[in-house]
C-alpha cells in the first residue's frame, strides 16, 4: 500500500485527519505529495493540470502557503482570512505549509490557535517538513504524520550523498542510526565524528590483517562517552551484517570496503558472523547501563578474538 492509500482510504471512510505532518527527506517528494493529497480530498483527478493549477493559486479552495520563502505572520494572518470566508462548492479547504520546523513561535502559536479553532469541520492542513524531529510537540500532538521514507540506512545516505553532497563514508556512517540532516550533521560536524571513524577504520584494518582488535584500537580513546562507544558498535554490527551480505550474494551497505570485506568474509562461516553479532547486540544492552566502558568495551573486543579461535579462524589473540 502506497502512503497516498493512507489519504485515499481514510477519506473513503470518511476518517481524514484535520492535520497532517508531511516528512521526507526530498524537498519535491514532499510537495508532490501534498499536492496529490489535496486532490483526493478535493475529489478531483490528481493529474498534472489540477497538481499545476494548485502550485499557481488557481484553485480556490486550497492555500498554499509560498514554500520559497519565510512563513512570515502575514502569510498565517492571510490563511485565517482565507479560511473564514465560506468553502466554494462546499467543498474542503486545504492549507499546504512547508517547512513546518523552522517557522517561529509567534507563527506557530497562530497556527494553534488556528487549529484549536477551525472555521469548518471541511478544513484540512498538511504540514511539511524535512525534520520531524524539530517540529513543536504541540503541533505533532494534533497531526498525523506520514513518513514518505522507511528511513532505511541505504536510502537516507544515498539521500545524504546525492542531494547533500557529503563524502560517501560520512554519509554512511551518519545513517546507521540518525534519521534526519540535522542529526547527520551534527555528527559529523562534532569532535567525536573524527574519533569515531578512526575507530571504525582502525576495526577493519585490524580485521583484515588479523591484527589484535584490543591492540589496534586502543589508541582511539572511543570510551571516553557511552555515546561515542554504542555509536561505533552500531559500525561494527553493519559491517559484520554486511560480511553476511556477501557470503549471501546481498548488496551491500559500505560498498567502499568490498575488497576487504571480500578477503575478511573468507576467514569465517556464517555461523561464526552469526555469533560476532550475537555478541555485539548483547554487549549493546550491558552498555547502555554498564559504566564502565572501558572494561565492557575492551571485554567484547577480547571475546570477538576468543569466538574466532574457538570456532576454527584465524588466531589473533
Amino acid at each position: 500500500m502506497s502512503k497516498l492509500d493512507l489519504i485515499l482510504n481514510s477519506k473513503k471512510n470518511n476518517r481524514l485527519s484535520h492535520l497532517y505532518l508531511i516528512n521526507g527527506f526530498s524537498d519535491s517528494n514532499r510537495l508532490d505529495f501534498a499536492l496529490s493529497a489535496a486532490c483526493i480530498i478535493l475529489d478531483i483527478p490528481d493529474s498534472d493540470q489540477n497538481r499545476q493549477r494548485i502550485l499557481e493559486g488557481k484553485n480556490e479552495n486550497v492555500f498554499l502557503c509560498n514554500y520559497l520563502e519565510s512563513f512570515l505572520v502575514s502569510q498565517m494572518e492571510s490563511l485565517e482570512r482565507e479560511f473564514s470566508k465560506t468553502s466554494m462548492f462546499n467543498k474542503a479547504r486545504i492549507f499546504i505549509i512547508e517547512a513546518i520546523d523552522t517557522i517561529s513561535d509567534t507563527v506557530a502559536n497562530k497556527l494553534l490557535k488556528f487549529l484549536e479553532e477551525p472555521t469548518s469541520t471541511s478544513t484540512f492542513g498538511l504540514i511539511l517538513t524535512a525534520n520531524k524531529d524539530a517540529v513543536l510537540p504541540t503541533i505533532i500532538s494534533r497531526s498525523q504524520t506520514i513518513n514518505l521514507d522507511d528511513f532505511a540506512m541505504p536510502e537516507f545516505s544515498l539521500y545524504l550523498i546525492n542531494e547533500q553532497k557529503f563524502p560517501p563514508l560520512k554519509a554512511k556512517i551518519a545513517s546507521v542510526n540518525k534519521r534526519s540532516l540535522t542529526e547527520a550533521n551534527n555528527l559529523i560536524n562534532s569532535p567525536a565524528y573524527l574519533a569515531i571513524e578512526e575507530a571504525f577504520l582502525h576495526f577493519i584494518k585490524a580485521l583484515t590483517n588479523k591484527e589484535d582488535l584490543l591492540t589496534s584500537l586502543v589508541a582511539c580513546d572511543i570510551t571516553r562517552f557511552k555515546d561515542n562507544a554504542l555509536y561505533l558498535l552500531d559500525l561494527f554490527l553493519i559491517f559484520y551484517i554486511d560480511l553476511l551480505y556477501y557470503k549471501s550474494g546481498v548488496d551491500l551497505y559500505f560498498t567502499e570496503f568490498i575488497h576487504e570485506i571480500m578477503l575478511i568474509s573468507s576467514y569465517y562461516t556464517l555461523q561464526q558472523i552469526n555469533e560476532f553479532i550475537k555478541l555485539i547486540n548483547e554487549k549493546k544492552k550491558i552498555l547502555v547501563f554498564y559504566v564502565n566502558l572501558d572494561l565492557q568495551f575492551n571485554d567484547l573486543l577480547i571475546e570477538l578474538g576468543r569466538i574466532a579461535i574457538d570456532d576454527g579462524g584465524h588466531k589473533w589473540l
